[in-house]
C-alpha cells in the first residue's frame, strides 16, 4: 500500500512463572505525506506461547494466543491538531483489568511541535476520558469530557465572573484520590479524567455524577 512502516520497539519476556513467553513489538505507520501534515498511528501487541509437555516428558513451545496491547493515534494539521490513544491493562495494581482511553483536539492551535495532549494553545480545547475495567467481584467505569480554551468565555452578570470551560462526566465504583492539574504540559494519564481528577475503584460507591466549569 506504499505506507512507510516502522518497527519501534521488539522484545521477548517470560510471564506466568516461565511457563508463557510473549514476543511483542509496537509498529508505527504513517497515513499523509508530511506536505499534507501529519496522520500517524502505532500500535503495540504481543505473540504469546505456552511451554507444554511432550508424550516422551520433554517440554516444546506452542503458539497460545495474539494479544493487543494498545494503539495510538495523531493527526497534526495547521491550526488543528488531534490525538487519540487506547491502553489495555492486565492484572494492574489498583485498576485490575480493563482499558482505558484519551481523545485531545486542539482548534487553532499556534504550537505544532506539540502533542494535542500537551498543547495548551488552542482557541478551543477538548479533551475526552474513558476508563472500562474490572476487579475481583465487581465491575467500574469513568467517563468525562472537558472543554475550554481563550475562545471559550461566557460572562455571568451581573457578576465579573467569566467561565473558560465546562465539563462533565460519570463513574460507576470509582473514587476520587487526587488530582493532576491538565495545565502541565502532559498527556493525562489511567485513571485521570478529562479535568484532572485521579480516581481508583472501590466496591463501596455505585453511579457517581460529575459537573465542573472553569473560572
Amino acid at each position: 500500500f506504499n505506507f512507510p512502516v516502522n518497527l519501534n520497539e521488539f522484545g521477548l519476556a517470560l510471564t506466568n512463572g516461565g511457563t508463557n513467553v510473549a514476543l511483542t513489538m509496537q509498529i508505527g505507520l504513517n497515513l499523509m505525506d508530511q506536505t499534507d501534515g501529519g496522520l500517524s498511528a502505532t500500535g503495540g501487541f504481543s505473540i504469546v506461547g505456552k511451554l507444554v509437555e511432550t508424550g516422551s516428558g520433554a517440554h516444546r513451545w506452542e503458539y497460545d494466543r495474539l494479544v493487543f496491547d494498545g494503539a495510538h493515534v495523531a493527526l497534526n494539521l495547521p491550526r488543528f491538531k488531534a490525538e487519540g490513544t487506547i491502553n489495555i491493562y492486565r492484572d494492574h495494581d489498583p485498576y485490575g483489568d480493563g482499558f482505558s482511553g484519551v481523545l485531545c483536539a486542539r482548534i487553532l492551535s499556534n504550537n505544532q511541535g506539540t502533542s494535542a495532549c500537551a498543547d495548551n494553545s488552542g482557541s478551543i480545547k477538548v479533551d475526552v476520558a474513558a476508563m472500562f475495567g474490572s476487579k475481583t467481584d465487581y465491575r467500574y467505569f469513568l467517563v468525562d469530557a472537558y472543554v475550554s480554551g481563550s475562545a471559550i468565555k461566557v460572562p455571568l452578570p451581573p457578576t465579573p465572573i467569566v467561565l473558560n470551560g465546562f465539563g462533565g462526566g460519570a463513574s460507576y465504583h470509582m473514587i476520587p484520590t487526587g488530582y493532576k492539574d491538565p495545565e502541565d504540559g502532559e498527556a493525562l494519564g489511567e485513571g485521570v479524567d478529562a479535568s484532572g481528577i485521579i480516581y481508583e475503584p472501590t466496591p463501596l460507591t455505585k453511579l457517581g455524577l460529575k459537573f465542573v466549569v472553569g473560572l
